[in-house]
Order: C-alpha cells, then sequence, then structure tokens
C-alpha cells in the first residue's frame, strides 16, 4: 500500500482537482484502492482505480467506487456513489467529470448538493465552474431552504457563489410554507432570481401569487423574506372569487407568513360582491391609494384615499335596498362577514342615493 499511495502521489503532483467548492487546491492524495491497472487508450495513459476508492486534497474527501486519471487530457473520471466533502458542504452523485485545464466539473445523475446551513440542492446535471465560482444546474432542480420553509424548483439554473444569488431562467416556481407545513405561498412567472445575502427574490414576467384562496398577478415581483413585504408592480391585478383590484402597484406584508395588509397605490379600481349570493351586484371604490387590513385571511377595514369614492349596494335579508354613491378625500370602510357594514367620509364629502327601481343611469 505504501508503494501504490507513493506511485499516484508522484503521478497526480502534475494534476490538481480541485474537487471541493472554493477554488484549486493542491494535489490528490491517494488513501485507498482495492485495484490499480494502467491501460493506454488512444495512445493515452489512463490509471484506473477500482472499489473502495478513497482521496484527499486538502481539507476535501472523495469517496467512490471508480476512479480514472487522463494524464495527458488532464482529466479525473469518477463514477459509483461519487462523494465529495470539504469544510463548506458535501456532492454526491452517479459520476462526476473533472477538467483540470478549465477548471470545471460535471456532475451527473441523482446530484445532491448538501449545505451546512440547512440548504440542499438536487438535479439532474451540475456543471461547477471554480475559477470563477459559478454553478449550472440543469434537469429537475431543487433548491431546499429548510430553516425558511422555502423550495424553489425550476427546469435550469445558475447559482453564483460571490453574489450569492441564483437565477432561475426555466420554468421556476417559489413555494414558502407556514410554520404549520401549511397555506404555502406559491409564487411563480418566466425568470426568478434569489440572493441568500438579502434574503430577496426577484420574479419577471407572467408572475402569479398564491394564498390560500387570493390570487395576483403581474409582470414584476420583490418578493422580501426578511421583512415579510411583497410588491407586485406592472399592471397587478389580485383576484378572489369575484373580488378583483387592480392598481399601479400593490404592496403585500406577510407576518407569521399571514397575509396582514395591502397597499395599492395609483388608479386603484376594487370590486366585491354585494353578498354571498353568485349573481349579487358588484360594490366598487376607486381611488389613487388603497390600503387593507386582514384578519385571516379576509379584509376588515379598508383606507382609500386621494379621490375616493364608493358606489355600494345596501342589501337586507339579499333584497336590493338601493344604491349609495360617496366620495370624498378619505373613505374608512369596515367589513364584516366579508361585507361593508359602514363607511365613513372625511373632507370633501358628496353622496348621493339611489332608491329600488331607479332606471336612469347612476353617475359614479
Amino acid at each position: 500500500m505504501y508503494f501504490l499511495r507513493l506511485a499516484f502521489f508522484l503521478f497526480l503532483t502534475t494534476l490538481s482537482l480541485a474537487a471541493g467548492f472554493g477554488g484549486r487546491r493542491g494535489p490528490l492524495v491517494l488513501e485507498q484502492a482495492d485495484i490499480l491497472r494502467s491501460i493506454t487508450r488512444d495512445t493515452e495513459q489512463i490509471r484506473i482505480l477500482i472499489n473502495n476508492v478513497k482521496f484527499s486534497q486538502d481539507d476535501i474527501h472523495i469517496r467512490c467506487d471508480y476512479a480514472e486519471f487522463y494524464s495527458e487530457a488532464r482529466r479525473v473520471y469518477m463514477r459509483g456513489n461519487v462523494y465529495v466533502e470539504d469544510s463548506t458542504q458535501i456532492l454526491m452523485a452517479d459520476e462526476v467529470n473533472y477538467y483540470e485545464a478549465t477548471g470545471i466539473a460535471e456532475a451527473n445523475g441523482n446530484v445532491k448538493v448538501i449545505q451546512p446551513d440547512g440548504k440542499t440542492v438536487y438535479c439532474r446535471r451540475l456543471d461547477y465552474d471554480y475559477d470563477r465560482g459559478i454553478s449550472t444546474y440543469r434537469g429537475a432542480v431543487v433548491f431546499i431552504d429548510s430553516v425558511r420553509r422555502t423550495t424553489v424548483t425550476g427546469e435550469m439554473a445558475t447559482y453564483d457563489e460571490i453574489l450569492r444569488e441564483a437565477d432561475v431562467t426555466v420554468q421556476p416556481k417559489l413555494v414558502k410554507k407556514d410554520s404549520t407545513g401549511q397555506h404555502p405561498l406559491t409564487i411563480t412567472g418566466r425568470r426568478l432570481w434569489m440572493n441568500d445575502s438579502l434574503r430577496q427574490a426577484r420574479v419577471e414576467a407572467e408572475v402569479v401569487i398564491t394564498k390560500d384562496t387570493l390570487q395576483a398577478t403581474g409582470g414584476f415581483l420583490v418578493f422580501d423574506d426578511s421583512t415579510g413585504i411583497s410588491t407586485l408592480t406592472r399592471s397587478p391585478k389580485l383576484v378572489r372569487g369575484r373580488e378583483v383590484m387592480t392598481a399601479d402597484s400593490m404592496r403585500f406584508l406577510f407576518i407569521e407568513d399571514q397575509l396582514n395588509d395591502m397597499i395599492a397605490i395609483g388608479t386603484v379600481v376594487a370590486l366585491s360582491p354585494a353578498d354571498s349570493t353568485p349573481l349579487s351586484p358588484l360594490n366598487r371604490i376607486t381611488g389613487m391609494n388603497l390600503h387593507s387590513y386582514f384578519e385571516k385571511g379576509d379584509a376588515k377595514r379598508i383606507l382609500v384615499w386621494g379621490n375616493a369614492k364608493s358606489r355600494y349596494y345596501i342589501r337586507d335579508k339579499a333584497s336590493d335596498n338601493g344604491v349609495n354613491v360617496a366620495s370624498g378625500d378619505t373613505l374608512d370602510i369596515d367589513f364584516v362577514n366579508k361585507e361593508i357594514d359602514a363607511i365613513r367620509i372625511v373632507g370633501g364629502v358628496e353622496g348621493t342615493y339611489y332608491p329600488i327601481g331607479w332606471k336612469r343611469e347612476i353617475d359614479d
């Protein structure tokens, strides 16, 4: 064994395999292999290690069932239960190719990367550039952050170690569960960026946010996991059942993974059914700004200001009792059982009541 170890040490001093995750390092040192063979293939000499293969490089420890060393091509190929561990993370895969000349490693088949901070990544293929610190993941990519109860999936993604940012470019989806593991917040779009340092995600184009029965859509989203604030812009729209709201931008605040309040800014239009019957008419609220406070997912109070106006149907036992149109500087609206209970108007108050059977147009 001493002769085998010495022979491989001399051979590997010319080969730098940075099989860890922090830049290229010194030579590999063979620690164990049941079988050693040397063959020539297409004029190139290949060293082969078989069974219980173990070698190390500084703080990197590598295990596999089989390894080939190509001296001229400066390539190392490993297969069978490949396990690479260093001080920062663990890589497991069915096979790994490392190209010393370019500093590129390719891991294929059942790829799994485990980090000590509770993050785990799965994919079918991982290409890692050790010089640049950039990983490219392909096929059934799954990022799991168990500490933040967040999972991001996609079909292709890159990760920059310097920026600590992931870029998911194909079919991105973010799911954040609450403390009970239920009622997840789900975000999809055409492209998603995650920044570990900022604890932020940015989603671009065809953004869809789903939380229980609430769904919001728009063109761009910034999701800040550190503050619980999500800002949706580019024609945002909020829908829950027959309730619909549009504005120039919307900001959602989640506290303990529950929607606490929402602010809509710029040309706000909000529609909600007058009662719970399927064909009830829609109340309408407009203004330049709207702040909605929620309790257990339902709006309990809404403040509207800036050319604020409301049109709501006065209902008594689901019968139509007329329409009230009111406007002012600020509208303060209370809800009970998902229906308008009271409206307080402040500044520049105007109001018109339209009784049952009003045939002419309602000015709202």
